[in-house]
């Protein structure tokens, strides 16, 4: 009895029959990709406040050490290795754990909405960075970037508000109508940051023994830090690991798959994670200001408990508060810490690295949400997502980098859970599209993102919650519901087609 004939969707249809994407080397492709990523101040910005001020350096390190392991073989290998094998992006690949028309919402619409949030996360840093700069250089007075509190909301400045609306309109345009020259020019200007970064470390290192919190005891907080930091580097990938299905279908062979995610996810990430931790512990012995201390177990995406008020992540004063001395972030570093010419230099350098990822964020936006509503042009869809990070970043939303974290990380680990409970399942070999929606694979991603929020409740219960990762305890809860409510039959068979049929043959 021969199956029913089934029709694909035509986006889903088109992106199979799309040519392949170029292929480079793991070298020149995929590791220089995420190292570029965690190169990013918003990776490296906020990891000291919650870690090496809770448990010291130490714990802190083999956090970012255990945390790039748990990327590469939870989040990447498994899309990366379909990736590569089927040489197509994830809009094809994830139709086998959500079926051909489920994908179209996990993770099409998902990363859609998930992308806009990181726009607003970067055009906030990007903003904040560059101005800081000008602070620096003393070509700015920072009374024109005080913050307004309006109840428990922290308002930014006209000045930033302006500077921000224009970076995420010109990103948005650029990003559509120039998206591969910024592409070609972002592939080599990483260096720039990574020499800042190096530069800093040398600068820093020689006092990292005498800062406050280098040589804090465990018992401090130790097991909080190296949680914590899991969390923080974990749900950053999280999101990053759906599009490893895209870099490993430009990637010659599984093998230089695996070998770049090595390099630019298991080891770049926890490497960079820890230069940053020196920076902000050397930086405290050469000014000799105090730590703050984070006394209390810090839930994965609920707002820090601390002795001194320190903010979420330190900015300029509001109108109506004094400034907290002490420096908790590595833009506290330029701005205080190094200062002057010197300091602006690198808040510069560091603010430009940004300029990539602030134009492909909004052409990852406008691709996603045009294979759902073609309708529009992309340029609208690149343009509104541009308008609707301003709430975020007027509200100060944006600042709140570690709910921030542990949203995005909760949305987007359960898919990848999803897809590696699939890899798992069928021992690596693509199967193919499966018919409709693939009712296991939506419900264990709904079930791993529903487990977020009472990861934060039950923190008021019990220890070990408040110590979970939220974003590795999502993964974990989608990928064990997605073996279960397959082998209960709630899989639907995959689509047999002959341009489905050459992608399934083993490579």
């Amino acid at each position: 009895m021969t199956d029913e004939p089934y029709h694909l969707p035509p986006s889903l249809k088109s992106a199979i029959e799309a040519p392949p994407v170029p292929v480079k080397p793991w070298q020149d492709g995929v590791a220089p990709a995420f190292i570029a990523l965690v190169l990013s101040v918003v990776f490296l910005d906020r990891l000291a406040p919650t870690t090496l001020f809770v448990g010291g350096l130490a714990p802190a390190s083999v956090g970012a050490a255990l945390a790039g392991l748990l990327a590469y073989w939870c989040l990447y290998c498994a899309p990366a290795t379909w990736g590569a094998a089927t040489k197509r992006p994830l809009a094809v690949v994830a139709t086998s754990t959500f079926g051909a028309r489920g994908a179209t919402w996990v993770p099409g619409l998902l990363l859609g909405v998930v992308y806009v949030i990181w726009f607003a996360i970067t055009i906030d840093y990007a903003t904040e960075y560059s101005l800081s700069g000008l602070v620096a250089t003393g070509l700015l007075d920072a009374k024109y970037l005080a913050t307004h509190a309006r109840g428990s909301i922290v308002v930014p400045s006209w000045l930033f508000l302006v500077v921000a609306a224009a970076w995420s309109l010109a990103s948005a345009v650029i990003g559509t109508i120039a998206v591969r020259l910024v592409a070609a020019v972002m592939s080599v200007y990483p260096i720039f940051p990574a020499i800042a970064i190096g530069l800093t470390v040398l600068w820093a290192i020689p006092t990292v023994g005498a800062g406050p919190v280098a040589t804090r005891p465990l018992a401090a907080g130790g097991g909080q830090a190296i949680s914590t930091m899991i969390q923080l580097v974990f749900a950053f990938l999280a999101c990053h690991g759906l599009a490893a299905a895209d870099w490993g279908a430009a990637t010659p062979s599984t093998r230089e798959a695996r070998l770049g995610g090595l390099v630019g996810v298991m080891l770049a990430a926890p490497i960079l994670a820890i230069l940053a931790l020196l920076i902000v512990a050397g930086a405290l012995g050469r000014t000799a200001t105090p730590a703050p201390i984070f006394p209390d177990p810090l839930g994965p995406i609920s707002r820090p408990t601390i002795e001194r008020r320190v903010p979420l992540r330190a900015t300029y004063p509001t109108t109506n508060q004094a400034a907290e001395p002490g420096i908790t972030t590595l833009r506290e570093v330029y701005l205080r810490g190094i200062g002057g010419r010197l300091g602006a230099a690198g808040l510069f350098v560091l603010a430009l690295g940004l300029l990539g990822p602030a134009c492909s964020t909004p052409y990852v936006i406008a691709r996603q949400l045009s294979a759902i509503w073609p309708r529009p042009p992309r340029w609208l869809w690149s343009v509104l997502g541009a308008i609707a990070t301003w709430p975020l970043i007027a509200t100060g939303v944006a600042r709140n980098l570690e709910f921030l974290f542990g949203v995005i990380g909760g949305l987007t680990a359960p898919a990848v859970g999803a897809i590696a409970a699939d890899y798992s399942r069928t021992r690596g070999r693509w199967p193919g599209p499966r018919r409709g929606v693939n009712w296991a694979g939506m419900i264990a991603w709904f079930l791993g993102v529903l487990s977020v929020p009472w990861i934060s409740f039950a923190g008021g219960l019990s220890i070990w919650a408040k110590l979970a990762p939220s974003a590795l305890v999502s993964y974990g809860i989608a990928f064990l519901g997605y073996r279960i409510l397959a082998a209960a039959g709630m899989e639907p068979r995959a689509v047999t087609a002959p341009e489905v049929e050459r992608l399934t043959e083993p490579s």
